[in-house]
Protein backbone atom coordinates (compact mmCIF):
# COMPACT_ATOMS: atom_id res chain seq x y z
CA UNK A 1 0.00 0.00 0.00
CA UNK A 2 0.95 3.23 -0.39
CA UNK A 3 1.35 6.02 1.94
CA UNK A 4 -0.73 8.95 0.98
CA UNK A 5 0.14 12.49 2.83
CA UNK A 6 -2.53 14.92 3.03
CA UNK A 7 -0.73 18.36 2.60
CA UNK A 8 -2.94 21.26 5.20
CA UNK A 9 -5.37 22.86 4.69
CA UNK A 10 -4.49 26.83 3.79
CA UNK A 11 -5.72 28.84 6.80
CA UNK A 12 -8.36 31.10 5.45
CA UNK A 13 -6.47 34.12 7.47
CA UNK A 14 -3.78 33.65 5.05
CA UNK A 15 -5.89 34.05 1.89
CA UNK A 16 -7.49 36.66 2.80
CA UNK A 17 -5.87 40.12 1.41
CA UNK A 18 -4.97 42.40 3.65
CA UNK A 19 -6.66 45.38 2.37
CA UNK A 20 -9.89 43.95 4.16
CA UNK A 21 -8.35 44.68 7.39
CA UNK A 22 -10.91 47.58 8.03
CA UNK A 23 -12.35 50.81 7.12
CA UNK A 24 -10.04 53.12 5.27
CA UNK A 25 -11.38 56.59 4.02
CA UNK A 26 -9.83 57.63 0.86
CA UNK A 27 -9.49 61.71 0.99
CA UNK A 28 -9.38 62.39 -2.98
CA UNK A 29 -12.48 59.97 -4.01
CA UNK A 30 -15.18 61.25 -5.60
CA UNK A 31 -18.26 62.39 -3.91
CA UNK A 32 -20.93 59.71 -3.44
CA UNK A 33 -25.10 60.46 -3.92
CA UNK A 34 -26.91 58.53 -0.96
CA UNK A 35 -29.49 55.66 -2.44
CA UNK A 36 -32.30 57.97 -0.90
CA UNK A 37 -31.82 61.02 -3.25
CA UNK A 38 -31.14 58.38 -6.23
CA UNK A 39 -34.51 57.10 -5.52
CA UNK A 40 -36.00 60.17 -5.59
CA UNK A 41 -34.95 61.57 -8.37
CA UNK A 42 -35.52 58.70 -10.33
CA UNK A 43 -39.22 58.73 -9.35
CA UNK A 44 -39.27 62.40 -10.21
CA UNK A 45 -37.87 61.51 -13.69
CA UNK A 46 -40.81 59.09 -14.21
CA UNK A 47 -42.99 61.41 -12.82
CA UNK A 48 -42.23 64.20 -15.21
CA UNK A 49 -41.76 61.62 -17.99
CA UNK A 50 -45.30 59.74 -17.37
CA UNK A 51 -46.60 63.66 -17.32
CA UNK A 52 -45.16 64.54 -20.76
CA UNK A 53 -47.10 61.88 -22.49
CA UNK A 54 -50.35 62.46 -20.74
CA UNK A 55 -50.00 66.13 -21.94
CA UNK A 56 -48.96 65.19 -25.50
CA UNK A 57 -52.05 62.38 -25.71
CA UNK A 58 -54.17 64.61 -24.63
CA UNK A 59 -53.13 67.18 -27.10
CA UNK A 60 -53.06 64.64 -29.58
CA UNK A 61 -56.91 63.63 -28.67
CA UNK A 62 -58.05 67.80 -28.37
CA UNK A 63 -56.83 67.80 -32.53
CA UNK A 64 -58.37 64.34 -33.65
CA UNK A 65 -61.97 65.83 -31.51
CA UNK A 66 -61.39 69.26 -33.56
CA UNK A 67 -60.72 67.62 -36.95
CA UNK A 68 -63.81 64.80 -36.26
CA UNK A 69 -66.39 68.05 -35.54
CA UNK A 70 -65.05 68.79 -39.03
CA UNK A 71 -65.65 65.63 -40.70
CA UNK A 72 -68.99 65.39 -39.76
CA UNK A 73 -69.52 68.71 -40.38
CA UNK A 74 -68.53 68.27 -43.86
CA UNK A 75 -70.48 64.96 -44.09
CA UNK A 76 -74.02 66.43 -42.51
CA UNK A 77 -73.39 69.77 -45.53
CA UNK A 78 -72.80 66.91 -48.04
CA UNK A 79 -76.05 64.78 -47.18
CA UNK A 80 -78.35 68.24 -47.15
CA UNK A 81 -79.82 68.36 -50.92
CA UNK A 82 -79.33 71.70 -52.43
CA UNK A 83 -81.91 73.52 -54.14
CA UNK A 84 -81.40 72.68 -57.83
CA UNK A 85 -80.27 75.89 -59.17
CA UNK A 86 -82.06 77.06 -62.86
CA UNK A 87 -79.57 77.96 -65.72
CA UNK A 88 -80.74 80.94 -66.61
CA UNK A 89 -83.01 81.79 -70.28
CA UNK A 90 -80.94 82.08 -73.17
CA UNK A 91 -81.30 85.87 -74.34
CA UNK A 92 -80.77 87.70 -77.45
CA UNK A 93 -77.80 89.37 -76.24
CA UNK A 94 -76.21 86.41 -74.68
CA UNK A 95 -76.45 84.32 -78.23
CA UNK A 96 -74.84 87.21 -79.82
CA UNK A 97 -71.89 87.33 -77.46
CA UNK A 98 -72.42 83.72 -78.54
CA UNK A 99 -71.83 84.00 -82.29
Amino acid sequence: MQDKTIAPAPSASASVPSAVDGFKRVDDAPEMQSGEALLVEAYAFIWVVLFGLVLATWLRQRSLDTRMNELEAAIARARTPQPAVKAPAATAVDSEKAG
